[in-house]
């Protein structure tokens, strides 16, 4: 709705659509204040034109505007309030934002605490896992701890870090078998450089 002015009398905005009076000249929002203006306008007409110094502003004239200044500093007080209000609006987005960054964080800290309890048994059992002193059933635990330790993690999370054990363990046992059985050693000698070459095979954490 437009804002048509401002009653000449009483400086109350009228808007396009409302009940208004208008002389041809000035807007008044009821026949009161029509018929004060014109009072006035009537008495003061006299002391306007001889005592002001010659400003040229008829009493109506300065009516009208010292509405219109009431009207425009109405106006601008509400646009100063709606920005206050983007402003806040604002702040809101902003701190909104940083909660769900920090809230991603914690989660993400928590599902790997979660992932790593999880593996803790298995990771155990591998750490402490004593290998076999007969030479074929020694062979097939070292080969079973190799696929365990270059295998892909299924969840990330948690099978990287039972992968990293295994890798960890299996390159202990070899570096004993080294110095205890080089002939031994020498069946795992690829395999072993692989382990200690290509870290790439086991994960983000290898």
């Amino acid at each position: 709705m437009a804002q048509l002015g401002n009653c000449a009398c009483c400086g109350k905005a009228i808007f396009d659509g409302n009940f208004k009076i208008y002389d041809g000249s000035h807007y008044f929002c009821r026949p009161l204040c029509q018929k004060e203006f014109l009072k006035k306008s009537t008495s003061a007409g006299a002391a306007a034109s001889g005592g002001s110094g010659g400003s040229g502003l008829s009493a109506g004239d300065a009516a009208a505007l010292a509405g219109a200044g009431i009207g425009a500093a109405a106006a601008g007080a509400g646009a100063a309030l709606k920005g206050i209000g983007a402003l806040a609006k604002g702040a809101g987005s902003l701190f909104g934002a940083l909660g769900k960054g920090v809230g991603a964080a914690v989660e993400g800290t928590q599902k790997q605490f979660g992932a790593t309890h999880s593996a803790e048994a298995e990771i155990i059992a591998i750490n402490n896992k004593v290998f076999s002193s007969d030479p074929e059933e020694y062979k097939k635990e070292i080969w079973a701890l190799f696929d365990k330790a270059t295998s892909k993690p299924a969840d990330p999370l948690r099978d990287t870090f039972v992968i990293k054990a295994a890798k960890k363990k299996l390159i202990h046992e070899l570096d004993v078998c080294k110095l205890k059985n080089p002939e031994m050693f020498s069946q795992f000698a690829n395999l072993y450089e692989e382990l200690t070459k290509k870290k790439k095979l086991f994960g983000l954490f290898g």
